[in-house]
């Protein structure tokens, strides 16, 4: 007998990086069909259109009404939430899965989502299910990297993940893409976030403190910035002994860093609107607003005279500008403290590669790596039930396996490459 379809309902299904993690999973598995829920029912459409007749179909919903969100859910074998933002959209869309006794899968990456995902825990538990949260790259591949180098140490104490994106270059004939990316990190460089040092939640000013990490070819060491990420809310969960997380993030281009903290600076203090700022940098408008330019100017002057930033910098940034980059560079590092035969030692796992639109851009990364955790999902390798993280329910094996059915090459660095010892 044919195996029996699999059905997806993918809610915001007509974003940039759920039409990755729709195209990774259809490819891969034949037994499987999609069916896109978006607010906007007509782009939502459009896309399924693309994606091969009989396989995929798409629907209008809205996730605040509960009744036609149940009807939607009810009877699928997986929910995948890309919806944002997700602090206000996880509740009811984590809760439609619950009480239809459907598994749930997200991607989001903020501290305050996660936190509120995981305080609905007893409610997916009773249901007998299981909510993976978290499940794209960072978090997400980032957390089962931080799994596969803590079993190697007898106590870990200190995680610090970091990631470094640029923005996604244009593909002729398509409108600008990647508006996600560019609203995150707005939002991460806006106004304060929190770290957990010391096995203490501490409030400290959005991307401004820093440090140099080494990427690996062809990234090398660039500069990111503390950024308040859901990983702070789910490692400690997973492993009692971490009393220290830092979570960082950086842009390439580096003089991309220093535009988005003046961006942020102007958005908190009202200077200007957020929607105004996004726009221009997505590449909607074509201007990018003088009160803008004039202050990303003397941030990038600033660093400039301190020598953060070179020719070769300026140049690629110029470029970004004129929005003629054919591509930027990414990294993923990984790096877990403890101790080994009673000795210190620092566990570090990276991956770094060149990212091109439809090859590996942050888009294409984020919804592959959460087309691997549906992949594993929907044949049940991920541990449940109740609200998990990817630490806690992926085997490092089970996510190398599947990203290597899927090509993600990327991803399978953090893994393949090898952990570096520091003493």
């Amino acid at each position: 007998m044919p195996a029996a379809v699999r059905r997806i309902l993918l809610v915001g299904g007509a974003g940039d990086m759920a039409a990755v993690t729709v195209r990774q999973l259809l490819a891969a598995r034949p037994d499987m069909s999609v069916v896109l829920a978006d607010r906007d029912g007509e782009k939502a459409a459009r896309r399924a259109a693309t994606l091969g007749a009989g396989r995929a179909a798409a629907t209008a919903i809205d996730v605040f009404d509960a009744a036609a969100l149940r009807d939607a859910v009810r009877g699928v074998d997986l929910v995948v939430n890309a919806t944002g933002p997700l602090y206000r959209t996880v509740a009811p869309v984590l809760a439609a899965c619950a009480a239809e006794r459907t598994p749930y899968l997200d991607f989001g990456d903020d501290l305050e989502a996660a936190e509120l995902a995981l305080a609905l825990d007893p409610v997916v538990r009773a249901a007998g299910t299981v909510a993976l949260i978290g499940a794209g790259v960072a978090p997400g591949a980032v957390n089962v990297a931080v799994r596969a180098l803590a079993a190697q140490l007898e106590q870990p104490s200190r995680v610090q993940v970091a990631w470094v994106t640029g923005p996604t270059p244009p593909t002729p004939g398509e409108p600008p893409g990647g508006r996600a990316v560019i609203e995150h990190m707005l939002h991460s460089c806006t106004g304060v976030t929190t770290t957990l040092e010391a096995g203490r939640r501490r409030t400290i000013p959005a991307f401004r403190r820093e440090d140099v990490v080494d990427f690996g070819p062809p990234l090398g060491p660039h500069r990111v910035h503390d950024i308040g990420h859901a990983e702070q809310a789910t490692l400690p969960r997973a492993f009692p002994t971490v009393h220290t997380v830092r979570t960082q993030g950086g842009l390439h281009p580096a003089p991309l860093n220093a535009l988005f903290q003046a961006a942020g600076q102007l958005v908190a203090r009202g200077a200007l609107d957020w929607d105004e700022v996004v726009d221009a940098l997505v590449g909607v408008t074509p201007r990018i607003p003088l009160r803008l330019l004039a202050s990303a100017l003397g941030a990038v002057g600033r660093d400039t005279l301190l020598g953060r930033v070179g020719p070769r910098d300026l140049r690629a940034l110029a470029a970004v500008l004129r929005r003629d980059a054919t591509g930027s560079t990414g990294g993923l590092y990984v790096r877990v403290d403890g101790t080994r035969d009673g000795q210190p030692v620092a566990l570090v796992a990276r991956s770094a590669a060149v990212q091109r639109r439809g090859e590996s851009g942050m888009d294409d990364v984020t919804g592959g790596s959460a087309a691997v955790f549906a992949d594993l999902l929907l044949d049940g390798r991920v541990a449940g039930p109740g609200v998990v993280a990817p630490e806690q329910a992926v085997l490092p094996a089970d996510f190398v396996a599947s990203a290597r059915r899927l090509g993600l090459a990327m991803l399978l660095g953090l893994f393949e490459t090898g952990a570096r010892i520091t003493t």
